[in-house]
């Protein structure tokens, strides 16, 4: 995939439930996206569930996710 002239591009993501994040959706993401907000927020919560979604298809869902249905839910759009 680091040679795909196009790569998968996350097109929108929804988070519920998932530290500072309670329920929020982001919609038509672009390749350059700029979150703003006050401190505490959840900004870097956003990165921090990209890269927990990276990992489970990088390495696999089964190592990668628990399955607890009280969970967090997480959802995202590839293009």
């Amino acid at each position: 995939m680091p040679n795909d002239p196009n790569p998968p591009r996350i097109e929108s993501l929804s988070v519920r439930n998932y530290r500072a994040l309670r329920e929020i959706t982001l919609d038509q993401l672009t390749p350059l996206t700029v979150l703003l907000g006050p401190n505490g927020s959840g900004k870097s919560t956003v990165f921090d569930v990209v890269a927990f979604l990276y990992a489970c298809f990088s390495d696999g869902l089964r190592e990668t996710c628990r399955w607890d249905r009280s969970g967090p839910c997480l959802r995202m759009h590839l293009k």
